[in-house]
């Protein structure tokens, strides 16, 4: 009785650099195909399931901890 989503997204990233900061800004678009079910006894058009496209926004930032180390803080938009 649940929402069902399965997706599969390629992505590419952009990452900002700016010289002499441990902050790098990242930008992302991702594009694929995803199936929807949902449990609702009168769902839209008769379909309880679907496939269609799916796509997302990605934008965020990452910061150098140690040259090794990295904390990474962003946002998603998928729809």
């Amino acid at each position: 009785n649940s929402l069902t989503a399965i997706s599969g997204l390629v992505n590419v990233y952009y990452d900002i650099a700016i010289e002499d900061m441990p902050i790098t800004p990242y930008v992302g678009v991702g594009v694929g195909a995803a199936y929807v079910s949902t449990p609702l006894k009168t769902a839209i058009n008769n379909q309880n399931s679907k496939f269609g496209f799916a796509g997302q926004v990605k934008a965020g930032v990452s910061y150098d901890v140690t040259p090794e180390v990295k904390l990474y803080a962003g946002a998603r938009y998928f729809g």
